[in-house]
Order: structure tokens, then sequence, then C-alpha cells
């Protein structure tokens, strides 16, 4: 007999079924995208700026960049560059669509587009992009905005968005508020056309098979299960 002996066979999974990806959670894996040339301050005070740093169009939607930068000085001491990582600009995704019975906390951020058709979407709206609970691959009845990944601190964030569909030609309106960092609602538009004749342009690596790639599925799952605890 040998001194290393092969594990047992691993026990039936438990884990919930994972759904076939959707176009609307993610920007596809199978495409090289193409860079839309877009820098755009969005909204400012004295002392923070929030901008729209870069954009990736594929044939399925668009790749958002935002962009925080806030100037912090010795006036607000030692513990603002020391920041929580639960305080988040955007607000935690799990509590930011929940919905708030008082109104939206002043502290949030709040980021969304808007379509030429009037068809809209925020990072406090209602639409979700992960599996619906009946119906994994229903498709939302309105755009999709999704935040990808990103991070920052000492005042200086970057962050990644997931539009989807791409938008229909006409005026595509961008939007933010953040009342704490006295940032009032301001919005600006952009021809469409710059996302729309890009995505013509993004190549398509391989026929796309279906199977859920890198830490989505991972991700999905986590938050699958969160739900399952919390309705228990």
């Amino acid at each position: 007999m040998s001194f290393f002996e092969p594990p047992p066979p691993p026990e039936q999974s438990d884990w919930p079924e994972i759904p076939k990806p959707q176009p609307w959670w993610h920007a596809p894996t199978n495409e090289l995208g193409v860079a839309v040339p877009l820098r755009l301050a969005l909204g400012r005070s004295d002392r923070v700026v929030v901008a729209l740093t870069a954009a990736t169009a594929y044939t399925t939607g668009v790749e958002l960049r935002l962009t925080v930068r806030k100037r912090l000085g010795p006036a607000d001491g030692p513990e603002a560059f020391l920041d929580d990582p639960m305080d988040l600009p955007f607000g935690h995704p799990g509590i930011r669509h929940r919905g708030h019975s008082g109104g939206l906390p002043p502290e949030i951020l709040r980021f969304g587009v808007q379509f030429s058709d009037g068809a809209k979407a925020t990072t406090v709206g209602d639409a979700f992009p992960w599996p619906h609970p009946g119906d994994p691959e229903k498709e939302p009845t309105g755009p999709v905005l999704a935040q990808g990944g990103g991070g920052g601190g000492a005042g200086n964030w970057d962050w990644d968005f997931w539009l989807w569909p791409v938008p229909p030609p006409g005026q595509l309106t961008f939007a933010v508020e953040w009342p704490k960092e006295g940032i009032e609602l301001s919005t600006h538009e952009v021809d469409a056309s710059l996302f729309i004749e890009a995505s013509k342009s993004s190549e398509v690596l391989w026929p796309d098979d279906g199977r859920p790639r890198g830490s989505v599925s991972t991700s999905m799952v986590t938050l699958r299960a969160s739900d399952d605890e919390e309705q228990s």
C-alpha cells in the first residue's frame, strides 16, 4: 500500500444551481470592447468632483468608469484619511436596493442614466442585475446600471458600472447628486451615437458557450445564499 493515498471523492454539493449568465449582469467576457473618448465632470463642489473618466462599448452594453476625487486638508484631521471600508460613497449594494422608508440618506452618492426614450437606470433604482428569484433568465423591463469592481480611500474612488443595453439613438443623459458633499442634482447630455458606433466594432473572440466565468458565479451563489438566509 502506498504511503500517499488519494482523498475520497467529495460529497454531493447542496449549492444552488448556477444559472446561465445574462447580458444585463456584466460586460461580455468573450469580447474586446472599444474605448470611447469620454471625460466628463458630472458634478462638483468646493472640494469634491464626480466624473466619468472612461467608457468601453460592447455589443450588449457599455462599461463606465466613475471617478470621485475629494480634496482633504489638515483641517479634516487624521481620521479623514482612514476610511471605513463599509462607508462607501455609493452605499452598500445590499442595502441600497432595498428601499428607504425615510428617503435616501444624504451620505449616498447617486448616479444614473436616462435614454432618449425616457427609460432610466440608477444606482439607487429597483432594477437589480442578478438572477430573478423565480426566473434567473428573466430579462429586466428597463435598462440596468450594475455596479462592478472598484475601490479607493482617503477621498479618492474609482468604480466601474455596467450599462445594459447599448443606448438607443438620441441624447444619453448622465445624472449625479450627493447632498452630503454639496453636489446638487446635475445632468449632462451626450450623443448616444458615440456608444452605438463603438459597440459595432467590439470584437467577438469566440461564441459564448453560456458557462459562468471568473468570480461572477461565486458572487452569484453568495448573493443567493444570503437571500435564502434572510428569508429563513
